[in-house]
Formats: C-alpha cells, structure tokens, sequence
C-alpha cells in the first residue's frame, strides 16, 4: 500500500493565522481528497503533505512557528484514513 501523506497536527500559544499562512505557503493543505473526489476538510490545527516525512514535518514545523511558541506537535505518516467531510475552514 503506498503512503498518502504525512499528517501534522499542533498546538500554538501565539501567532495562529501567520503560522497557517506560512504553512500553507510551504505546501501544506486544510484538506484531503479521497479516492472518490470527495474533498475532507481536516481539524483547525491539522495539516497533511503528500510529499514530506514525519521528521521534515517536524523540523519544517519547529522553523515555521518557533520552538518556545509549540504547546504540542505531532507528525505521523499514513496510509489509510477515515474521517467526516466537515465544512470549509473560516477565515481565522
């Protein structure tokens, strides 16, 4: 089974939007498409990229929004996953 990604999800004390912005400025996407088409919207703080490794995400994260501003980071790579549509993100 080929890997689909790898999933990054955080927590912050500061900073929320520009870290998003940044994030997503890097590649990284709110969303996930599934095999059908069907576009899932992932949690607020969650994000997933096709192409990088758990420890690239890790160390591009740290970058990204400093290491005294993370509360919690985790970064896992997958390839199987489940989950509910959810609606669009809001702009935040």
């Amino acid at each position: 089974m080929a890997k689909l990604g790898t999933l990054l999800t955080y927590d912050i004390y500061k900073d929320h939007k520009t870290v998003k912005e940044a994030l997503i400025k890097a590649g990284w996407k709110d969303t996930i498409i599934s095999d059908t088409n069907v576009v899932s919207h992932l949690p607020n703080t969650t994000f997933w990229h096709g192409d990088k490794s758990a420890q690239t995400a890790r160390d591009e994260f740290i970058e990204i929004a400093t290491f005294n501003n993370i509360e919690r980071l985790m970064c896992y790579e997958f390839n199987i996953w489940a989950g509910l549509i959810g609606k669009a993100h809001e702009n935040d």
